[in-house]
């Protein structure tokens, strides 16, 4: 293991906190008001909320960083959790449509809706809507 001087490592622990210079990994995600709103009618369908972030994971790993055909299965590592599997298929310039299913013990849920890119990696919906798995 490299020995290094008490400035020098000071200097180099430093360089990974000085603003402007922090590295954040680019992951997706759903823009603010699609993930809030994909919560509320989560919450509303009585999904519990340990839950609701499965949903949020396997939509967001489907949709990834463009439009483009995928699936994405999260297979649930504990009980609570549900099992989701998404379908995301490309749609207009930009966008994507997603089909989820959630299973979750008795609860069966559907997410559907249009996704369009708004930012690197950042997903905006204004037609996503949260069913029961038979409508």
């Amino acid at each position: 293991m490299p020995r290094f001087a008490l400035p020098t490592a000071a200097l180099i622990l430093g360089a990974w906190t000085l603003p402007g210079l922090a590295v954040t990994p680019l992951t997706p995600r759903l823009a603010d008001t699609t993930r809030t709103a994909l919560l509320a009618a989560l919450t509303q369908q009585g999904l519990p909320e340990v839950a609701q972030h499965s949903v949020v994971i396997a939509l967001t790993a489907a949709l990834g960083f463009e439009p483009k055909a995928n699936t994405f299965t999260y297979e649930p590592p504990a009980p609570h959790l549900p099992k989701v599997d998404v379908r995301a298929e490309p749609a207009a310039a930009g966008c994507a449509r997603v089909d989820a299913r959630v299973a979750l013990a008795a609860a069966h849920l559907r997410v559907r809706g249009t996704y369009c890119l708004v930012g690197a990696a950042e997903w905006r919906s204004g037609d996503q809507a949260v069913t029961g798995a038979g409508r």
